[in-house]
């Protein structure tokens, strides 16, 4: 079972996402009230409204169980098919960057670029690794989820204390005042800032999925959320300045970023023999770190098709126990092995790789769909009456009329906003199309899967019936 402990770590750890910090960071000292905004437009709703569901519904698969309750069982499927495969699309991405930090520490590697098997080669003895950890059970993940903590509080505490050293010898890098730290609302960009900040700071649902298997859930999770809450704004916030005093946020990149920056401030103080020293061990962390996302990630949302496999809505092998290690092994390989069979593609090249970029692009779009149910339950159930234990959201009913409402908004506008092409995209309407039909796609295959459940449902109730 998991502890209030535990949780904290598992939330901090599936939602604090270091290497897309430079992304944020890359918006200079606003970004500090940009996280602020985000703060109060999606984090405290989305807090507000898990801490809300869960102690109405505290049993595992989380959201399907609220989104069941409050619109019926085809949204409650719906809902749960939709983060089910943002994210085993999400998983490849977070395999192959720790992939590439594994790799870079190989012996006799040169400074070129990993060839892809290797990398393939890596990413899949990683998965295979934490797959069989979370087939053995929650307590050997959140050992994990544990040192991949640790791995984080290192890596921002090491990366603030050199921060400070730069600031002491040349000066920071940038200028951070009252105003310069305002949001800067630019129209569509900064709008779409926005969304790109919520989506970081997603993920405070994802504990709920494990409903059963935390102690005291209905007390617990409430508990787990508030504090993991303050725990992740703290790093993000301490994260992007540190970065932003080592390096203006023009010269920062997207995918080394981080570890660019750990580079030049390193080297502006030790030299090149303490940079290599900084790469080598912010690479171990790293590793460590994403290794850990994947960890809860997978473990999490396995419990989705695990739950709806009791329900019979998937085939009741996806409910099934394993007899010696009582953990649901059907739904957590059929999070592994299509995860594996995308980390494959994504290494063979030409066309099939094209296919696999437009995935991952195509995941933060399936990854909002689900919140809107989750705000739109906590609308829909406000009206229901509420027992002693049940930690309400402030105000009442006005109070989740609120706060289900904003982030209904903040969603929704995030939705849109991640379908419009980039600058970079040359042909949109190419884009709108690909975007609209994989969607379109996706829901038709959970709508397949549903008619076949019901169908699979009323058969074995039939004898029941009679």
């Amino acid at each position: 079972m998991l502890r209030f402990r535990d949780l904290v770590w598992f939330y901090v750890v599936a939602i604090f996402v270091i290497r897309l910090v430079p992304v944020a960071a890359a918006a200079g000292p606003s970004v500090v009230g940009w996280w602020a905004l985000a703060l109060a437009c999606f984090f405290l709703p989305l807090g507000l409204t898990v801490i809300d569901l869960s102690a109405r519904e505290p049993g595992e698969g989380g959201l399907y169980l609220w989104v069941r309750r409050a619109f019926g069982e085809t949204h409650g499927f719906l809902a749960a098919w939709f983060y089910w495969t943002s994210t085993v699309i999400y998983l490849p991405s977070v395999l192959m960057f720790a992939a590439a930090q594994v790799a870079g520490l190989l012996p006799g590697r040169g400074s070129g670029p990993v060839d892809p098997p290797v990398l393939g080669a890596i990413a899949l003895a990683l998965l295979g690794v934490i797959t069989l950890v979370n087939l053995r059970g929650v307590r050997g993940a959140a050992r994990i989820t544990a040192v991949s903590v640790g791995a984080s509080l290192v890596t921002v505490l090491g990366l603030v204390v050199l921060a400070v050293v730069v600031a002491m010898r040349t000066g920071s890098a940038t200028a951070f005042t009252l105003a310069s730290m305002r949001p800067q609302v630019d129209g569509l960009d900064g709008l779409l800032f926005l969304s790109t900040l919520a989506y970081m700071f997603a993920g405070l649902e994802s504990g709920s999925l494990l409903g059963d298997e935390v102690r005291d859930a209905r007390r617990t999770i409430p508990r787990a959320v508030l504090v993991a809450g303050i725990v992740i704004t703290l790093l993000y916030v301490a994260t992007s300045v540190a970065m932003l005093v080592i390096v203006p946020g023009s010269s920062l990149s997207g995918l080394e970023g981080f570890t660019d920056v750990v580079r030049t401030g390193a080297a502006s103080v030790g030299g090149p023999h303490l940079a290599a020293a900084a790469t080598t061990l912010v690479s171990v962390l790293l590793a460590v770190m994403a290794v850990g996302t994947l960890s809860v990630w997978l473990g999490a949302a396995a419990r989705l098709p695990f739950v709806v496999g009791l329900d019979r809505y998937l085939p009741p092998r996806f409910g099934a126990i394993h007899p010696r290690w009582q953990t649901p092994h059907v739904a957590i390989l059929a999070m592994a092995v299509p995860a594996a069979v995308l980390v494959v593609l994504s290494v063979a090249g030409g066309p099939v790789e094209q296919v696999y970029r437009l995935l991952v692009a195509l995941e933060i779009v399936t990854f909002l769909f689900p919140f809107l149910y989750i705000f739109g339950a906590l609308v829909a159930l406000r009206h229901e009456p509420a027992d002693a234990s049940h930690r309400r959201v402030p105000g009442g009913r006005t109070g989740a009329l609120v706060v289900g409402g904003v982030g209904l908004l903040v969603t929704a506008g995030s939705l849109i906003l991640a379908m419009l092409p980039g600058d970079e995209v040359a042909d949109p309407r190419s884009f709108y199309l690909t975007v609209v039909g994989s969607l379109a796609l996706n829901l038709t295959i959970g709508t397949v899967l549903l008619r076949r459940g019901r169908r699979r449902r009323a058969t074995a109730l039939a004898p029941d019936l009679a």
